[in-house]
């Protein structure tokens, strides 16, 4: 299976300690929606793509018209996110746009030990998404975790697994 990372914007919603964001120099905010288009059609033997960037994807005023032509593409798609600016109006677009995976970056599910998503607004955030999806009863999107591991919080990582578990990831 061939998959790409396409980045689609660099614009975020968070500072994160950890982020390269701030080293990097972009020219451009989002990926404007003509150019996604432009890039995707090359993309011949693509069957899976994470739609990223160093940014927050769900800031992207055309993320879900990318996903709407990934889809009609045939291609698998993902999102990988902060989780910190989901709401039910963001979930229904996600689960409206068959969106085939979410993953969650997280460094900690402890407030004492956050890094980079303030006041555990993520954990919170991800929890809702979950009850939101069963709520939806809905199968898509999958959703996964993408743990920073930081020499701060690297004890914690069972505790993650464990929560994840709980909740449903």
């Amino acid at each position: 299976m061939i998959n790409l990372a396409l980045a689609i914007n660099s614009d975020c919603n968070m500072s994160c300690k950890m982020c390269p964001r701030k080293l990097m120099e972009t020219t451009d905010r989002y990926l404007p929606l003509q150019k996604a288009k432009e890039i995707i059609d090359r993309l011949t033997g693509v069957q899976r793509i994470a739609l990223t960037g160093i940014g927050e994807p769900f800031l992207h005023p055309d993320l879900f018209e990318i996903i709407e032509y990934c889809k009609m593409k045939g291609m698998t798609t993902q999102v990988t996110t902060n989780g910190t600016i989901l709401n039910k109006n963001i979930a229904k677009k996600i689960f409206k746009s068959k969106l085939d995976n979410i993953a969650f970056s997280l460094e900690s599910i402890s407030q004492d030990t956050m890094q980079g998503h303030e006041l555990g607004t993520a954990v919170t955030k991800i929890e809702q998404f979950i009850k939101l999806r069963e709520e939806y009863n809905s199968d898509r999107p999958i959703v996964t975790l993408q743990v920073v591991l930081l020499s701060e919080v690297v004890d914690e990582l069972p505790k993650i697994v464990e929560w994840a578990k709980r909740i449903g990831i």
